[in-house]
């Protein structure tokens, strides 16, 4: 159980960052970078 919390929350940072780094290398507002 504590491991897929941990692959979950490992994955959902993985996407947060990866959304991030589109807003600031395409100049996206946060709508559209979601």
């Amino acid at each position: 159980m504590m491991l897929a919390i941990g692959l979950l929350v490992a994955d959902t940072i993985v996407v947060v960052e990866n959304i991030e780094r589109l807003m600031t290398e395409q100049g996206m507002s946060p709508c559209q970078g979601t």
